[in-house]
Order: structure tokens, then C-alpha cells, then sequence
């Protein structure tokens, strides 16, 4: 068996550490740092791979070194290799230095890039008004979705298809991705503009990691009166809202109110207060979670509406509708939880 020899043009420190670590070990090992160099390498003796970083990529052409090292060795391996730096360390590439000289000088562009999040790697591609394919690697999982002059049509993952797969990647932190561009999509299983598919799954998604969100927003549109807002309070803190003009100091006197009372009738499940010009409906969803709505209207049927939705969070609405009578006391006679 021959020797195997190598040569490197270019920074050996820009060099990716793997290629260095499996080069370093070959039976002859040559570095040079300019093209120059390379060329008397090249002529002084065959070499069986030829590594040429890729920032010599337009010396590296100039001087021919691809049809030079061919005439010395016809089966002579030569690649670009580029060692690319990422806010979680660095990442090593080759690349066939012929395809790299094709994709260079033709009407198409391909490499590797960044992005801090899933979305504008969706908006980056879809800005290109092409057709194409993103797959995307994360994790155990695989990815691909397909875009139409620009829109996405078609996702899939894990046998997911559709939206579904769609907004199970966009919960993705991170992962590597390629693009093909004339990919055509195997079915059609999305039909929406970017923008509008984008504001769609991000609504999801904020409704599945806080599923409050949701529930607030229901409340809202189902009750039978002039709402204010509309908010959800867990551990003292407000962790969904619909509205404005938020009064934290009301939010506060209420809660207090129903924990020094649970203090001495035991857990009170919902108060009906008033307040000013205002009613307020407290009602407890778990231990250290309730949802309030300030309105003007019947509290006896925001009570009733309010109860039938807290269903879908698994209390029992006749545990609700059939407790004591709502307490109305004003507000004037809270005093500020110590």
C-alpha cells in the first residue's frame, strides 16, 4: 500500500479541527499558506488529497491548481474546507472543490448560514419568492418544508403532516438546515400566506405554553356584558390579560380578600365585588391560580358563563353555580393585605 500524502493551502489555524486532527496523521503532510507556495508543492511531487481553504478560493482558480494537482495525480481528491465560527462553538466544512467552482460561477447561490431562530430562517427563505425545500435537522428529529413562489405549502415531520407538523418545528430551538431550491412539494396540505400562517402558529403556540391565554380570550368574547378586562393570576402574578387600564391594586384587595377569607370559612371557589362603577368576578381555578373579569352588566350571568368554560380546566360547574350566593360588598371596605 502507497503513501498517502496531503496538502493544505491556506491558515492552518482556520483549518476545522476534525480534517486537521485526520490529515495530521497521514504518511505526508504538507501545509503551505499561499497559493504560490502550493504550486511548487504540487510540481515537486503527487499528493492524494488536496485541501485549499475556502478564503483562497479566487487565487486558487486563477492559478489553475484544481487542473494542475488533476494532471500530477487523475485521482487526487481537492476540497474547500472552511471552519465557520457560531455562538455555540465552531463547526468545520468541506465542500467538492469542482461543485464549488460550478455553484461560483453560476446563476445560483448555495452555502451555509446562522439565524437565531426559527422564524426568520422561515421569512429569509420565503423573501426569495422561489420554489424550494428547507429541511431542517434537530435534535432526533427531521423536517422538511416546502415553499411555492414563497409560501409554504406542504411541512412534515415524524409522519406529522400539514400546520400540525409546521408548529411542532417552529417549537424547535435550534438545528442544522439546507435549502433546495425546484423542490417541488410531494401534496398540498397548506393553504395560506406566510404572514398569515406565521401569525396563526405563533398564536398556537403562545395558547399551548400558557393555555390561559386561550381561556381568557374565550371569556371575553362569551360573556353578556361590557367587559373591562380580563386576567388570569397565578402565585399573585398576572400570567394572562385582555384589555387595559389594569387595576393592580383592585387585582390585589380581591385576592386578599378571598385568602383572608378561606383563612376562616376554608377555600372560597369565587367572589362577586364591587367596586366604584364596576363589578369584579373572582374565581379560583386551582390553589394558587384565579381568573378575574371587571365589567359592567349581571353578575349572576357572568357567573353562569364563567362557570360553564371553567369546565374545560376540570371544575365542576355545578360545584360553581350551586355554592353560596355571590358576596357584594363594596369596595370601600377592603383594607390592603399585609
Amino acid at each position: 500500500m502507497g503513501m498517502w500524502k496531503v496538502l493544505h493551502i491556506g491558515k492552518e489555524d482556520r483549518l476545522p479541527g476534525w480534517l486537521y486532527r485526520l490529515v495530521s496523521h497521514s504518511d505526508v503532510y504538507e501545509s503551505t499558506d499561499t497559493i504560490e507556495e502550493g504550486l511548487k508543492k504540487l510540481k515537486e511531487q503527487k499528493f492524494d488529497l488536496v485541501i485549499i481553504g475556502i478564503d483562497r478560493f479566487h487565487d486558487a482558480v486563477k492559478h489553475k491548481i484544481r487542473e494542475i494537482a488533476l494532471a500530477s495525480n487523475p485521482n487526487v481528491d481537492i476540497i474547500y474546507a472552511k471552519q465557520i465560527q457560531s455562538s455555540s462553538g465552531g463547526m468545520g466544512f468541506y465542500y467538492n472543490a469542482s461543485q464549488v467552482e460550478d455553484v461560483a460561477f453560476n446563476s445560483k447561490f448555495w452555502g451555509i448560514a446562522e439565524t437565531q431562530d426559527f422564524l426568520s430562517l422561515i421569512e429569509g427563505v420565503g423573501m426569495t419568492s422561489h420554489t424550494a425545500s428547507l429541511t431542517i435537522i434537530s435534535g432526533n428529529s427531521t423536517g422538511v418544508i416546502y415553499f411555492r413562489t414563497g409560501n409554504v405549502v406542504h411541512a412534515e415531520v415524524n409522519g406529522i403532516k400539514g400546520k400540525e407538523a409546521f408548529t411542532e418545528m417552529v417549537s424547535w430551538k435550534g438545528g442544522i438546515y439546507f435549502v433546495e431550491e425546484g423542490m417541488e412539494p410531494p401534496e398540498v396540505t397548506i393553504d395560506s400566506s406566510i404572514d398569515s400562517l406565521l401569525l396563526e402558529i405563533i398564536s398556537k403556540i403562545e395558547e399551548r405554553n400558557n393555555p390561559y391565554d386561550k381561556f381568557i380570550k374565550i371569556l371575553m368574547m362569551e360573556l353578556p356584558a361590557d367587559i373591562r378586562w380580563g386576567i388570569v393570576v397565578r402565585e399573585g402574578e398576572i400570567v394572562s390579560r385582555v384589555g387595559e387600564n389594569i387595576d393592580e391594586t383592585v387585582v390585589k384587595h380581591v385576592k386578599g380578600f378571598m385568602d383572608r377569607l378561606a383563612d376562616v370559612i376554608g377555600e372560597v371557589s369565587h367572589a362577586n365585588l364591587e367596586c366604584e362603577d364596576y363589578w369584579v368576578t373572582a374565581r379560583r381555578l386551582t390553589s394558587d391560580t384565579f381568573v378575574m373579569v371587571a365589567f359592567q352588566g349581571n353578575p349572576f350571568i357572568v357567573d353562569y358563563v364563567l362557570a360553564k368554560n371553567l369546565e374545560k380546566y376540570g371544575v365542576p360547574a355545578a360545584e360553581i353555580i350551586e355554592s353560596s350566593s355571590p358576596m357584594e360588598l363594596p369596595f370601600e371596605e377592603f383594607e390592603e393585605p399585609r
